[in-house]
Order: structure tokens, then C-alpha cells, then sequence
């Protein structure tokens, strides 16, 4: 059996024809568009036990025949070298993007009976937030909007910092994802200081950022948000500090610390491009802390309140 993985490149790089080279056990090709453009990467090698890893149909009672597919480490080696064309090809032609985290892998029989054991050829592992709820927009709430719009104009950079963050969390670059979030608190409720000592006291002194983290903390009660209570527990008790609105202050500083800074030869766990699902909890909090001190931030210059 042979196995194809195949990725999308984003790019403005050209090429006058197939590219095609070999590095064992893989044979590995550059394809261009029509365009001449480079269009996707493809990795090709033999694969002898791959049972394992193959698509199992499994018969549900009352339910049918459901499809699973296997968790893609068997293609761990593909995703490095990957990764190392996209930071190399970045720095040298511009490459913006491989997409390493979203491959197309196909089975290639090289009999019957190897075909016989395969239930789909292809399938591509693409993660994505699905069933999110559309909304829709009403003339209500574009009068409110711009009606009051000189009441919440202070407001409006700060949201931007929100937005961009949700559009970052939802292509899965949850790192860069928080520190936009923590721009929107910082700027908010971090009354212009920069030290962390100092930002630290002014988050304790909001009561707004408090309803925010309140909101969190009551939210994540829910089954269905219990792996990010799960790695709110064990990232606060791991540096002994409470599970409470002052353990998640620190976090927040020390937090954007980290993922501001990195160092070649550091030994700690610093931020990593390739491992950014680490970071998935942290970005979620961070956006939800944003979205429900939003609320009394928004309602404030109506009750005659300031920041």
C-alpha cells in the first residue's frame, strides 16, 4: 500500500513545470496551477502496516453504518517537513501559507486485495467550527448602533482588537488569538499601565473585567465547556494558584508574557506556530472574558459610569 499527502500552498510563487524529487522513503512533488503558480504539495511513500491507520466502517445499531477515520500521527513525518518548507519558503519566496493542518491523504492499492481493505480512497482532515448559529442583522440594531454611536465611540477601537482576535481563534492561530484579546482588557481595564505588577492591580480594581470572569467561570459549569474548565484547573494548580478571578488575572499577564517573547535556546515551554492547539483553552477564556465584560461596558455610559 502507498499513501498520498497532499496540501494547498498559498502563494505568489511560479514554476515552469512539476517539480519532483525524492527524499526516502518519500517522493515529493511541487504541482503549479494552470497559471503557473505552485498549487499544493504532495508527499508519496510505501506504507506496510497500515492497517491501523486505514478508515473503519463500524456497524451502529439502529443507527446505521458510520465512517471513522484514524488520528493523523501516521503522518506526523509529512507535517514536519511541511512546516519546514513553509518557514523556509516564507523567509526566502514569500510563500504565505502550506496547509499542513489540512491535508488531503489518499490510500493508493497496489492489489486487489489492499483494495479490498479500504472502505474510502480519500479524505481530507480539515478542522473547522461547524454548526455555528448565523445571525441575523435587524433594522433595530443597526438604529441602536449608530443612533448612540457618540456614546460608545470609545468603544471602538478596543472591539477591534476583539474581532480581529475571533477571526484568529476561528482559523485555529489561538496564540496570536489571545493576545489580541489582551489587548482589548489590557486596553480596557489595564488603566494605561504597562508593568505587570501594576496591570495586575488595575484588573483587580475592574469591576467590569470581575463580571467578565465571573461570567467564565459560571459558564464553564457546562458539559459541554468541561475541557476548558479541565485545563483551567490543572494551568492555575500547576502554578499554585486558586481557581478564582485572581488566579485567572495572573494567568492573563503572565500569558501574554510568554507569547510575547521567544528564545531560541530557552528550555521552557514558550510559544510554538506548529502546537498552537495548546493555546485553544486559553484563547476561549480570554474571548469569552471579552465578550461578557462587553456587556457593562456597553451599558455604562447609559447608567452615567465611566471604564
Amino acid at each position: 500500500m502507498r499513501i498520498k499527502v497532499e496540501a494547498d500552498i498559498q502563494s505568489d510563487v511560479y514554476i515552469d513545470e512539476m517539480l519532483e524529487m525524492k527524499l526516502h522513503p518519500f517522493l515529493i512533488r511541487i504541482v503549479p496551477h494552470e497559471d503557473g503558480l505552485i498549487s499544493k504539495i504532495a508527499f508519496e511513500r510505501p506504507i506496510v502496516d497500515y492497517g491501523p491507520f486505514l478508515p473503519q466502517l463500524t456497524e451502529i445499531p439502529g443507527k446505521g453504518t458510520a465512517l471513522y477515520f484514524p488520528e493523523p500521527d501516521f503522518i506526523k513525518d509529512e507535517k514536519k517537513l511541511m512546516q519546514h518548507i513553509e518557514s523556509f519558503g516564507g523567509l526566502d519566496l514569500g510563500i504565505k501559507e502550506i496547509s499542513w493542518d489540512s491535508p488531503l491523504i489518499t490510500w493508493i492499492p497496489e492489489n486487489e486485495e489492499e483494495a479490498s481493505k479500504v472502505p474510502v480512497l480519500s479524505y481530507r482532515r480539515q478542522a473547522d467550527y461547524y454548526g455555528q448559529a448565523k445571525k441575523k442583522i435587524s433594522l433595530n440594531w443597526l438604529q441602536g448602533t449608530l443612533l448612540h454611536r457618540k456614546m460608545l465611540a470609545h468603544l471602538v477601537l478596543p472591539l477591534s482588537f476583539y474581532r480581529k482576535g475571533c477571526n484568529l481563534y476561528h482559523r485555529f492561530e489561538y496564540s496570536e488569538a489571545f493576545l489580541q484579546f489582551y489587548l482589548m482588557l489590557e486596553g480596557l481595564f489595564g488603566n494605561g499601565q504597562t508593568k505587570n505588577q501594576l496591570v495586575k492591580k488595575a484588573f483587580q480594581a475592574s469591576p467590569n473585567l470581575h463580571y467578565g470572569i465571573a461570567h467564565i467561570l459560571d459558564a464553564m459549569e457546562k458539559p459541554d465547556l468541561s475541557q476548558h474548565k479541565t485545563w483551567l484547573s490543572n494551568f492555575l494548580g500547576s502554578k499554585g494558584w486558586g481557581y478564582d478571578h485572581e488566579g485567572i488575572i495572573k494567568m492573563l499577564v503572565e500569558q501574554r508574557g510568554v507569547l510575547s517573547h521567544y528564545a531560541i535556546k530557552s528550555t521552557r515551554k514558550q510559544r510554538n506556530t506548529f502546537e498552537d492547539a495548546d493555546y485553544h483553552s486559553l484563547g476561549f477564556i480570554a474571548m469569552m472574558i471579552g465578550h461578557f465584560s462587553s456587556i457593562p461596558l456597553r451599558l455604562d455610559p447609559f447608567r452615567g459610569k465611566g471604564i
